[in-house]
């Protein structure tokens, strides 16, 4: 099963007793994002999480791996929106 950033996230914190204070201070991502990225719900829509690469960099910088090493497993797919800007899409539910 691929996993999704959160798992990530959550994963990191407790093998390394961090708070989401901590991590937010160490990602630059703010506690409330941490924590809609762990559920992997969107509050306004319900629907999953699709976070951006800029959050994927910061992600990955703050738990010390690669890139590549992260979004690779992550169960995101690149797509483009109709401005031509990448985003990630989450695939339907097999």
């Amino acid at each position: 099963m691929a996993l999704i950033l959160g798992d990530l996230i959550k994963q990191y914190r407790q093998e390394h007793s961090c708070s989401m204070d901590q991590f937010s201070k160490l990602s630059g991502l703010s506690k409330a994002y941490i924590s809609i990225l762990e559920r992997n719900v969107n509050p306004v829509n319900g629907k999953p999480v699709i976070p951006s690469l800029e959050t994927i960099k910061a992600v990955s910088q703050a738990i010390g791996m690669d890139f590549n090493d992260v979004i690779i497993p992550l169960r995101y797919f690149p797509t483009k929106s109709c401005s031509g800007h990448p985003y990630f899409t989450f695939p339907a539910a097999q």
